[in-house]
């Protein structure tokens, strides 16, 4: 991995995960978890479970720490869904879910060509962003 794209979490390396990952919440994992708490929500307490490290699980990504360095997922959105109504108050279902390494395009150290993306002279007004409120913060990575 390239040093600038190094990241932190916690003081320890941030880098993308390179295989799938399959997670099993079960109803023991449930109990006892936390609104708005990405370390102590029931799909952070199933992967203490499941490897016995810790975890945070946020809308969009999802980190495991492996060692000295935290190992970067994408949050499928099954479990944002389901975050989203724990968060608000509701029951998170227990069930299996997959957790994604990041695409090309995700990838910490991924570089966007020169004016790619870039929409100029369309003619329209940016659209209004909407932001899920009550629940927990976005991760920033």
């Amino acid at each position: 991995m390239k040093k600038d794209a190094r990241r932190l979490l916690e003081g320890l390396p941030v880098v993308d995960a390179e295989i799938a990952r399959v997670l099993k919440i079960k109803k023991c994992d449930i109990v006892g978890s936390t609104k708005a708490d990405p370390s102590n929500c029931a799909a952070a307490r199933a992967l203490k479970r499941e490897i016995g490290s810790q975890a945070r699980v946020f809308l969009s990504r999802t980190y495991v720490k492996v060692g000295k360095r935290w190992q970067r997922f994408i949050t499928p959105t099954s479990i944002s869904r389901e975050i989203v109504a724990f968060d608000r108050g509701a029951h998170f279902e227990p069930g299996e879910y997959i957790l994604n390494p990041p695409s090309t395009g995700q990838r910490l150290d991924y570089k966007r060509k020169s004016g790619q993306g870039k929409k100029q002279g369309t003619g329209t007004s940016p659209k209004a962003r909407h932001v899920t409120a009550s629940v927990r913060k976005m991760a920033r990575q």
